[in-house]
């Protein structure tokens, strides 16, 4: 494989990795809750995550089922799934949490 050939392969494949980034991002984007009528719990931004109560923000990253919180010094893993309008956020194979996104 020649030098431009590479080139191209590897611009199509970055391409293809930052529209799938955009993606997952756009269905983490908005605000959650635990259920319709509570308070929001947080709210997922582009490029972190706004804790409402402690009115903090921390980074996070996430891939097609991950996501990785970075905090305090310390960077948290964990499994996630977003279904319709539902996120939920697994600790090993349990569920951990199930959250609402709030659309008013």
């Amino acid at each position: 494989m020649n030098t431009k050939t590479l080139s191209i392969v590897l611009i199509a494949t970055l391409l293809l990795f930052a529209d799938s980034f955009s993606q997952v991002n756009s269905l983490l984007i908005g605000v959650w809750g635990f259920k319709k009528g509570d308070n929001a719990i947080f709210e997922i931004k582009p490029d972190f995550i706004y804790y409402v109560d402690a009115m903090k923000s921390i980074n996070y990253k996430a891939t097609n089922d991950s996501l990785i919180f970075f905090f305090d010094g310390y960077r948290y893993n964990t499994r996630y799934k977003v279904t319709n309008d539902s996120l939920i956020v697994y600790r090993g194979n349990k569920v951990e949490s199930k959250y609402i996104r709030f659309t008013e």
